[in-house]
């Protein structure tokens, strides 16, 4: 047997690392704001661009107040959050559903030959030479749709996989045929209805966040 006696130390940072993490996120806010591609700017420093729409509840609480005021192409921050030093450009605002009603037909595998059919699916609709229900039944490989139609029934905000949620509830139109891939296939959408309860802007936003870190010296 063996008896080991040990004392830890906890490394924390310092004030001095929170100053340093600070001035090197405030450093990038004239650019962040000034940039006209924000995609190439965001990603050549590090940060994301939120995906979708997000409500005032899903937001940073510290800048929460601020993204829902100001004008889109502001930035907020920099701003302390969690031991995160952050920036956040407002890139877009907007009213969005609490929830979506939709159909679809499902063509698994995201190939060339499953956009070629929903492309041709998507024809015969426009033209008005088919009916979504009836094409959805015939070729819909979601087995649980399909046989309805293609009807998804009601869903809320992010019960979808992104790319099929950024169509319902950001993109899309009633009445109008969208396809999109996502992991499962190529889908064709029709939305056919929207709630509008809370009637809640949201914002769509880019950030760039840095941890505060110990220092080495």
């Amino acid at each position: 047997t063996r008896m080991i006696q040990f004392v830890a130390f906890d490394v924390l940072p310092t004030a001095e690392d929170s100053a340093a993490t600070y001035q090197g996120v405030a450093s990038l806010v004239a650019g962040m704001k000034a940039a006209t591609d924000d995609s190439t700017f965001i990603l050549s420093n590090n940060g994301e661009i939120d995906p979708g729409f997000t409500s005032k509840s899903n937001l940073p609480a510290s800048a929460a107040d601020s993204m829902m005021r100001l004008p889109i192409g502001s930035v907020v921050g920099p701003f302390l959050e969690n031991g995160t030093w952050n920036i956040v450009k407002i890139i877009d605002r907007k009213t969005v559903p609490d929830s979506v009603k939709a159909r679809h037909i499902l063509i698994r595998e995201a190939n060339p030959a499953s956009e070629a059919r929903i492309d041709s699916l998507k024809g015969l609709l426009e033209s008005g030479k088919a009916r979504f229900d009836s094409l959805a039944v015939a070729n819909s490989q979601d087995p649980g749709s399909g046989a309805k139609g293609g009807d998804l029934g009601w869903f809320p905000q992010g019960a979808m996989v992104p790319e099929f949620n950024e169509v319902c509830f950001f993109k899309g139109e009633q009445g109008k045929f969208y396809k999109v891939a996502t992991q499962f296939g190529w889908h064709l959408i029709e939305i056919t209805g929207k709630k509008f309860v809370t009637n809640d802007p949201a914002v769509k936003a880019s950030y760039i966040s840095r941890r505060i870190e110990p220092s080495t010296n």
